[in-house]
C-alpha cells in the first residue's frame, strides 16, 4: 500500500504503472534521500521478478536500468531500481505519428546505436533480453536511452529447444515462435527485435501487422518484410539493408552480434547517412 516502508528504507509514494505481472511504484529512499522505483510482483510472478533482479545485477551500463536491492515484503517479492524520468519510446513514437510523421533518420540511427550498445552489454553478461519493444525502452533526459523490463530474460546456457513461447507477437523472432531457440543464440532473438523496432521507428509501423496475432506470427515465419525504402524513400540504402539483415528469418543470416550492429551505426549523427559506415560486417568479429 502507498505509505508502506520496505526494508526500513524505501517508502512507497505513488503508483507509476501496473501490468499483468507486477506493479511499479514511485518511492523515496529514506537513507540516501533519492527517488527510486520499486517493482512489486504479483504472487504468481515472484520467481520471474527474482530472476529479473539477478539479470539486472549482472549488467552495468548507462543504457540498462540499474537495480539496488531485492527483497520480500508481506509475502510479495520486490525490486528497488533506478527511477528513470521520461517517456517510453512507445509514447514518443505515438506522439510523433500524431504530429504527422516518423522519427528523423539521424534520430533513428542514434536510438538504434544506443540499443545495440545496451544489448551488447547484456549479451556480454551471458543473457538475452527476449522482450525488446518500444514499451520497454525509456527516453531519459540528455538523449539517454534506457532498456527496461528484464522479466523474460534468459541465460544463454539455459536456451533449449521446445521452451515456452513468450514475448510480444509484433516483435517475436521466428525461432521463438517455432520454439527452436538454440543454446547460445538467444542474442539473435534480440537482434531480430531490434530490427523490428528500427523498422517501426523508420516507417511508423512494424513490418508484420495483422488484425489477428496468429496471422502476425505466420508473417514472421513466412512473409518477407517490405523494404523500408518503399515506404519512406529518404531511408538510406545501407541503413535499409542493415534493418533487413536484422529481420532475416534464419538466425545465422543476421549480423553476428550487437557489437557489429553498433559499430555499423557509429558515424556521427551530423554527417549521417554515410554508406561506408552503415554497411554491417558479418564476419571478422568474435561475436557469440
Amino acid at each position: 500500500m502507498i505509505g508502506s516502508i520496505l526494508a526500513g528504507t524505501y517508502e512507497l509514494c505513488g503508483l507509476l504503472g501496473s501490468g499483468g505481472m507486477a506493479q511499479v511504484f514511485d518511492a523515496h529512499d529514506l537513507n540516501l534521500g533519492r527517488r527510486v522505483a520499486v517493482k512489486v510482483a504479483r504472487l504468481e510472478a515472484a520467481d520471474a521478478l527474482r530472476a529479473e533482479g539477478k539479470a539486472l545485477a549482472a549488467v552495468h551500463h548507462a543504457s540498462v536500468v540499474g537495480v539496488f536491492h531485492s527483497g520480500i515484503h508481506e509475502g510479495h517479492a520486490y525490486l528497488v531500481m533506478q527511477r528513470i524520468s521520461g517517456p517510453t519510446l512507445r509514447s514518443h513514437l505515438d506522439e510523433r505519428l500524431r504530429e504527422g510523421g516518423p522519427l528523423p533518420i539521424h534520430t533513428v540511427v542514434g536510438f538504434m546505436r544506443a540499443l545495440a550498445e545496451a544489448l551488447a552489454v547484456v549479451h556480454g553478461a551471458g543473457l538475452s533480453h527476449r522482450d525488446l519493444k518500444p514499451d520497454n525502452v525509456m527516453l531519459s533526459p540528455g538523449d539517454r536511452i534506457v532498456l527496461t523490463d528484464f522479466g523474460l530474460t534468459r541465460a544463454e546456457f539455459v536456451q533449449a529447444d521446445g521452451e515456452h513461447m513468450s514475448g510480444t507477437p509484433n516483435y517475436m523472432a521466428p525461432e521463438v515462435i517455432t520454439r527452436n531457440v538454440q543454446r547460445g543464440s538467444g542474442h539473435l532473438v534480440d537482434l531480430y527485435a531490434l530490427g523490428i523496432v528500427a523498422y517501426e521507428m523508420l516507417v511508423g509501423r512494424t513490418p508484420f501487422e495483422h488484425d489477428q496475432w496468429a496471422k502476425t506470427l505466420h508473417a514472421h515465419l513466412f512473409e518477407p518484410p517490405t523494404d523500408p525504402r518503399e515506404l519512406r524513400a529518404e531511408v538510406p540504402e545501407p541503413l535499409a539493408r542493415l534493418v533487413l539483415d536484422l529481420l532475416a528469418k534464419e538466425p545465422d543470416e543476421r549480423p553476428e552480434s550487437a557489437e557489429i550492429v553498433a559499430w555499423a551505426l557509429r558515424e556521427p549523427r551530423k554527417t549521417l547517412p554515410a554508406p561506408s559506415m552503415l554497411v554491417p560486417s558479418r564476419r571478422g568479429s568474435s561475436g557469440h
